[in-house]
């Protein structure tokens, strides 16, 4: 089977002529499956519809017909009567499949189509929250039907009993989709064709998906190689608990393909590091061979693990995990990650004042790098116990960070935050310092990453300081991980193009909004 036939993208609009056009784009795919949203139609341009996608089957387009009412995810409120009047005209259209729900199998003649999925969704219950059992063999009843459950997935965990399912699904010759929603879900969507799923569902682009955690299908096809993956594929990710953010993905993914490594980095969006490592590293759902880990987990993750280096010991925190035959070693390249770039404008760093802004991991990394360098360290957070603690560990001294800004760096040679406030989303207005308040550093070092332009980085320019952005300790950073993976260099100036080209793109995507 191509492969690109286990790929179905969905396509919505209101109005007739949008999709149209939306088919029109997608056709390129060929042979995947495109799915035309019916319900999302308003009621009288849904004749109008028919007739463009049976237009499309008739030149060989595999056309699924879904037509959901709103209780099941659907766009809108739809009668019984509606239903059977609409499947009715849709079997006559010659059209690859249909999606149903259980209760509309029996509402028409389904057997009109050669593919017949019938879905459960559940848009706010966990799997563990239903009873999968139940519902896989209610569905699994059902004559010739491809089964699909989708299911709300707030930690990557969660996924897990739909992994299961499909296992046992793959055993007994039946055909079962897994859909884990939401961003910690995006891993079932990407690994699904390659354990036994008869397709995956994509989006148009990240503007278009129409379900929590869809993945645009140039991304499923380019940035994760999705038609590549097999079950003998290794397996990296990133451990964190929000991952929507993160370049890992796209750095990682283009130094895999540049040097032609049958292996994948995805996301594992988890809010527990316990129920990631023991609902899906140690039930060896696939072959997991590392893991980035960043904020909040760097220091938690240590419990779980066989062995920690001394790089790792040395800062008190993890930011890289190599799964070998039988042990979890931990490591930490931040170390070396963080001090390149600032010695790089700043060659003598011996008896120069550092503030350091965090209280985390990544600030544990950063005291130690500069420990090591001899300067002056001091310690800032909005807990103070953990900044003197920290202080304590590395020789530094600690103090409050005051609240919108307002603590004075004018004394320090150098200010590095090592927080996430101005991470793209909910903490992209946060402030750690104001120009006012940077009036005569020489230096400011910015961990954040995304956006290159924090409001950090912008109150230090308006200071007239020296900026250094997080994206260069993320690429150094990334390259000793992939080496620490794989046992080769990574590939030369791949990963800092690769996030070029995002942030490049991200930038014409916002000017066309």
């Amino acid at each position: 089977m191509d492969p690109a036939s286990k790929i179905c993208i969905s396509l919505a609009g209101a109005r007739a002529p949008q999709i149209a056009v939306a088919l029109a784009s997608v056709r390129r795919f060929d042979p995947a499956i495109f799915e035309i949203r019916f319900d999302s139609l308003e009621p009288a341009e849904i004749e109008s519809a028919l007739k463009i996608a049976k237009q499309a089957a008739s030149t060989g387009a595999k056309i699924l017909a879904t037509f959901r009412p709103k209780s099941a995810g659907g766009f809108r409120d739809i009668s019984i009567e509606e239903r059977i009047e609409f499947w009715q005209k849709a079997s006559d259209c010659g059209f690859w499949g249909c999606d149903l729900e259980p209760e509309d199998v029996f509402l028409f003649p389904a057997s009109s189509f050669s593919n017949i999925i019938v879905s459960f969704h559940s848009f706010e219950a966990k799997p563990a929250d239903l009873p999968l059992e139940e519902i896989y063999g209610r569905l699994a009843s059902i004559p010739n039907a491809i089964i699909k459950i989708a299911a709300n997935v707030p930690e990557a965990a969660d996924g897990a009993a739909l992994w299961q399912l499909l296992g046992r699904a793959r055993e007994s010759d039946c055909k079962f989709i897994p859909i884990g929603m939401g961003e910690a879900g995006k891993w079932t969507r990407i690994l699904a064709t390659a354990f036994g799923s008869p397709m995956t569902y994509v989006a148009i682009s990240d503007n278009s998906a129409l379900a929590p955690g869809q993945i645009a299908v140039d991304d499923f096809l380019n940035l994760y190689r999705g038609q590549s993956i097999t079950q003998d594929t290794e397996i990296f990710g990133l451990l964190a608990e929000n991952t929507s953010y993160s370049l890992s993905p796209i750095i990682h993914n283009a130094a895999f393909a540049a040097t032609g490594m049958n292996r994948v980095f995805i996301p594992f969006q988890t809010a527990s590091v316990k129920r990631f490592f023991e609902e899906v590293a140690e039930k060896n759902l696939f072959k997991l061979r590392g893991l980035a880990v960043t904020n909040p987990h760097k220091i938690d993750v240590m419990r779980y693990l066989d062995e920690i280096d001394e790089s790792a010991e040395t800062v008190g925190a993890v930011n890289t995990v190599l799964f070998t035959e039988n042990r979890r070693i931990g490591l930490n390249t931040d170390l070396m990650g963080f001090i390149g770039p600032l010695k790089a404008r700043f060659p003598e760093l011996k008896s120069s004042r550092v503030a350091i802004i965090g209280t985390g991991g990544a600030a544990r990394s950063v005291a130690a790098a500069l420990r090591r360098q001899k300067a002056e360290i001091s310690i800032f957070g909005r807990d103070l116990a953990k900044a003197v603690s920290i202080a304590a560990c590395f020789g530094g001294s600690a103090a409050q960070l005051k609240p919108d800004g307002e603590t004075d760096f004018s004394s320090f040679d150098v200010v590095v935050n090592a927080t996430p406030a101005g991470t793209i989303g909910p903490l992209s207005g946060v402030k750690v310092a104001t120009a006012e308040r940077l009036q005569g550093v020489r230096i400011v070092y910015d961990l954040v990453y995304n956006p290159p332009r924090t409001p950090l980085i912008v109150a230090a320019e308006e200071a007239g300081a020296e900026v250094i952005g997080g994206l260069e300790m993320l690429i150094k950073q990334a390259e000793a991980q992939f080496e620490i993976w794989t046992g080769s260099l990574s590939p030369k100036g791949v990963m800092e193009i690769a996030a070029q080209q995002y942030f490049g793109n991200a930038a014409k995507t916002s000017e066309a909004d």
